[in-house]
């Protein structure tokens, strides 16, 4: 990849964490973290392109004409060069891009990345998340499909928004999960307050804490162990009380299979643990104990059948 494509993802906070770590290793990166640093402190202003070029040309007319034709053509297209690197520049330091940046995973497929306040996540299979770059400064506030953990940096409120509900911390590390109409949410460190779609309830979470929305109603609370691992970053997708169906399309996103369940109840509630390196055995931890037979054909399709 280009040193410039690196810079770019760099301002629009694209970077992956490998990409970051090279990125690190430029001579002018610790000049251009401390203009960053700087430029996010402060109120930015309407763009007014044409009048800052305005301002720029007019410096022309207080200098002193040149003593030949040449070398003031020379310099008049000097001069425009000039104010246009300084839009260029002012665009890309100080007014951030319009549009949103997207994150997206597919299936058996996780990514890391990087929001401009040094806040890291990281998405699991079938995930997206999108922030806007222009408003960060003034929200910082992200949205989310699938699931991804958080490691915050300390500032102003960071708001996790879902069709499910929100998540809203100062610094700390915490994961979601949004799919159809449930949300988990567990904490690591800090504070997490997780609030329905509708807003009608609101629930701080502390250290090693979890919670389950369904339909905008608490169906579940848990506490965790201590410094016990986001097991799906481990590579092992884990469930408590939760529809078989849930766990079928797990299976589908960490394993890139379709599942054919129409001869088996997908609402048997169960709790499970499967890991995501064999699909084999995760079929059977998963199926087994429930008395369902499955049969998996070359095109990665997998058929269940009850006994």
């Amino acid at each position: 990849m280009k040193n410039d494509e690196l810079l770019h993802k760099w301002v629009n906070g694209q970077l992956t964490a490998a990409e970051l770590d090279r990125f690190k290793q430029r001579p002018e990166y610790e000049a251009l973290e401390k203009l960053r640093a700087k430029t996010d402190q402060l109120e930015v202003p309407a763009f007014a392109e044409a009048q800052m070029l305005a301002d720029i040309l007019a410096i022309d007319k207080k200098a002193k004409p040149p003593t030949t034709g040449k070398r003031r053509t020379l310099s008049r297209w000097a001069k425009y060069a000039a104010a246009a690197a300084v839009l260029l520049l002012a665009g890309w330091f100080f007014w951030p891009t319009a549009q949103p940046v997207t994150w997206a995973t597919g299936q058996q497929e996780q990514q890391e990345g990087r929001l401009p306040d040094g806040s890291t996540f990281r998405l699991n299979a079938e995930s997206a998340l999108t922030y806007q770059p222009k408003t960060w400064a003034a929200e910082r506030r992200v949205e989310l499909t699938g699931e991804a953990f958080f490691n915050v940096e300390k500032g102003q409120t960071f708001t996790v928004y879902t069709t499910n509900g929100t998540v809203a911390v100062l610094g700390t590390t915490f994961n979601v999960w949004s799919r159809d109409n449930t949300l988990e949410v567990s904490c690591q460190t800090g504070k997490v307050a997780v609030t329905n779609l509708a807003q009608t309830q609101r629930h701080v979470l502390l250290p090693q804490e979890a919670i389950r929305l369904t339909a905008g109603k608490v169906t579940m609370q848990w506490t965790t162990p201590a410094n016990d691992p986001i097991s799906w970053m481990a590579g092992v997708s884990k469930f408590r009380q939760v529809p078989l169906a849930t766990v079928l399309a797990a299976l589908e996103r960490q394993f890139g299979v379709r599942i054919d369940a129409r001869a088996v109840d997908t609402t048997t509630i169960l709790s499970c643990n499967f890991d995501h390196q064999d699909l084999d055995l995760a079929l059977k931890t998963t199926l087994t104990p429930l008395g369902i037979r499955y049969v998996l054909h070359p095109d990665k399709t997998v058929v269940l059948y009850a006994q």
